[in-house]
This record gives structure tokens, C-alpha cells and sequence, in this order.
């Protein structure tokens, strides 16, 4: 089955409080599953990686054939992609982690670009429960 992810991190400041949230449709682009956590300190970075490791996570229960990851962090998608350098040691374990899962997994993943505050309804939507996720 093919499965559409969205997800987002968020950081206020950065670094300080994180929150990281998902959402997982089915191809018809119906909510299935959704999910956040929140951390009491990290980077914007962090929190976005974390986000993907959840959905990925909650992708397992699933049984995917196909995914579509969209995130608003060109670093994410281009880094997982292997377009972009990892410099930071802590987010290369998160890209390492998130590529091996989804390798061990065989699935087949397109990670995709979509711009943030732009009217993408599941962006905004992972936008707010990321926020609402942070412990303030």
C-alpha cells in the first residue's frame, strides 16, 4: 500500500524547547495515524529530523509498499536524499537511522520539498501540532 507522510519540527527559540509532529494518509489522502512529541531543549534541525524518525516509526505498523515524505526542511529531504552534506554529527545518526529503517522496511521513498505558511493544508497542519508539541 502507498502512504503520504508529512511532518515538521519546530523550535522556539532555536535552540531551546522542540516539538516534532507527523501525519500518515493513505493514497486517497485520508488521515490515518498522527502523531508529536516534544523535547525540553534542541535545535530546529533536531526536531525536524525527529519528526520523520516518528513517522518512520509508525510506518512499520503499516506495511508500506510505496511512501511520499513531504517536509517544509530542504536540509532534511536533501540530506536524507543524499544531495546535501550531514556536517553535524548528531543529524547524521538521525539520516543514517531514518535510511536504514526505510531500507530495511523495502519500501520505496520519495522524500519531497514542500514550501512552509504556503496553504498546504497537512503542512500547516503538522506546522501546529510541531508547535503544540513544544514544552513551553
Amino acid at each position: 500500500m502507498s502512504y503520504i507522510i508529512y511532518t515538521d519540527g519546530s523550535c522556539m527559540p532555536n535552540p531551546g524547547p522542540m516539538g516534532s509532529a507527523y501525519v500518515i494518509l493513505d493514497e486517497h489522502r485520508n488521515k490515518l495515524h498522527e502523531g508529536s512529541v516534544g523535547a525540553a531543549m534542541g535545535t530546529n534541525n533536531q526536531a525536524e529530523y525527529i519528526a520523520v524518525m516518528a513517522a518512520v516509526e509508525k510506518l512499520k505498523t503499516l506495511d508500506p509498499s510505496r511512501v511520499t515524505v513531504y517536509s517544509d526542511s530542504k536540509l532534511v529531504i536533501n540530506q536524507i536524499a543524499g544531495k546535501w552534506k550531514v556536517n553535524k554529527a548528531d543529524l547524521r545518526v538521525y539520516r543514517d537511522t531514518i535510511v536504514s529503517e526505510l531500507r530495511g522496511m523495502g519500501v520505496d521513498c520519495e522524500f519531497v520539498h514542500v514550501r512552509a505558511h504556503q496553504g498546504d493544508h497537512y503542512n500547516e497542519y503538522v506546522d501546529q501540532l510541531a508547535k503544540a508539541a513544544c514544552p513551553i
